[in-house]
C-alpha cells in the first residue's frame, strides 16, 4: 500500500510539474538575463490557449523565442519588418490577425475600419505585434495553426513535432524540423545557437 501511494504521489507530482506555470525566474533562467518579465500572466494564458504547457513544448517554444528575439529584448526585426515572439513576417502576422480574435481586436483599436488586419503600414502594424501578449499570441498561433496554414507539408501542427525532442537532421524531425518551419528553407546560420538554447531550456523545464 505504501509503495502504491508513493508511486501515485510521484505521478501527481510529475503531472503538476509538467503543467506548471512559467515564472519570471523560469524566463530569466531560459533567456539568461535579468529582465522584469512583468507579463507572465498573459504569457501563461497564451500557453494554455495553444496547449504549449508540457515541458518539451515549453522548452522548444522558448528556445526559439530566445533565438528570434535576443532573449526577449526585441520583438522587432528591422531587416525584414518581422515582429512578435518569433519575428513573424508582416504578410504572416496579418494572417494571424485575421485568425485570432484578440490580435484582430488590437488592430481594430489601433487602426479602426472594416478590415483592420490589412490596415496601416507594415511598420505601424508591427508595433501592434510587438506588445508582449500579442507577440506571444502570434508565436503560439504559428506553432498550432499558422505553420500548417501557410507552409503545409511537414510543417503542419508543430506541437507534435515539439513532442519528438531534439530529433534528427536527416530526415528532419523534432526540434530540427521545428527550426526549419520557423526559419524557412534557406541554410540557417543560427541553427547551432537554436540547439544550444533548446538544451538550456530543457534543463530549466526538466524536459
Amino acid at each position: 500500500m505504501n509503495s502504491r501511494f508513493t508511486l501515485f504521489a510521484l505521478f501527481l507530482g510529475l503531472f503538476a510539474s509538467s503543467f506548471a506555470q512559467v515564472t519570471v525566474q523560469d524566463l530569466r533562467n531560459v533567456m539568461q538575463n535579468n529582465l522584469p518579465y512583468n507579463y507572465t500572466n498573459d504569457l501563461n494564458a497564451v500557453l494554455r490557449q495553444y496547449q504549449l504547457v508540457s515541458p518539451l513544448r515549453k522548452a522548444a517554444f522558448f528556445a526559439q523565442v530566445r533565438h528570434e528575439t535576443a532573449g526577449c529584448t526585441t520583438f522587432y526585426q528591422p531587416a525584414d519588418g518581422g515582429a512578435g515572439a518569433i519575428h513573424m513576417l508582416p504578410a504572416n502576422f496579418r494572417i494571424a490577425c485575421e485568425d485570432v480574435g484578440e490580435i484582430k481586436a488590437a488592430f481594430q483599436r489601433r487602426f479602426g475600419g472594416s478590415n483592420p488586419c490589412r490596415a496601416g503600414s507594415d511598420i505601424e502594424a508591427g508595433k501592434v505585434i510587438q506588445t508582449p501578449k500579442i507577440a506571444f499570441l502570434t508565436g503560439a498561433w504559428w506553432m498550432a495553426e499558422g505553420s500548417r496554414k501557410i507552409l503545409g507539408g511537414p510543417c503542419g501542427d508543430l506541437r507534435p513535432v515539439m513532442d519528438r525532442g531534439l530529433g534528427t537532421q536527416n530526415p528532419l524531425t523534432g526540434y530540427y524540423l521545428l527550426s526549419r518551419c520557423i526559419f524557412g528553407g534557406n541554410p540557417d546560420a543560427g541553427l547551432a545557437q537554436r540547439v544550444a538554447y533548446y538544451k538550456k531550456a530543457k534543463e530549466v523545464f526538466r524536459a
